[in-house]
């Protein structure tokens, strides 16, 4: 397959929705701040991806973010928790163990609580990585 492995666009975005608008974002990068493209990683390797969370909420929030495969169960889930003020920003290192050959789709899922309210699910970017 090579490294024509297609990815997902770099995920970074504005998430606007008509019941949460703000400026809130969440990026996905490598440990150098790049993007993931055409990426093949070889088996027995890590994959570390940096995630930057950003309260463009009224107030501070808490974030939420659980890190996991969406096709396997082979690399567990992550949990993350912080509480940002508005107008904080928020870098999460996630490692990744690559101990199987295959197409991976590693996801993102953001959630934000605010203070009283009801936790929702903000936003669930991802890559897709070949592990040769």
């Amino acid at each position: 397959m090579g490294t024509a492995l297609a990815v997902s666009a770099v995920s970074l975005g504005l998430i606007i929705t008509a019941d949460y608008p703000s400026t809130t974002f969440i990026a996905i990068t490598d440990a150098e701040r790049m993007a993931f493209t055409n990426t093949t990683f070889a088996q027995g390797s890590n994959i570390t991806v940096m995630v930057e969370m950003k309260n463009g909420e009224d107030g501070p929030r808490n974030f939420s973010l659980a890190a996991h495969a969406w096709n396997t169960t082979l690399f567990g889930v992550q949990y993350f928790s912080e509480t940002l003020e508005e107008g904080e920003k928020w870098f999460v290192n996630v490692t990744f163990e690559l101990n199987d050959p295959g197409v991976w789709r590693l996801d993102f899922d953001l959630y934000i609580l605010e203070d009283g309210g009801t936790e929702y699910l903000y936003g669930s970017p991802h890559i897709w990585i070949l592990v040769e």
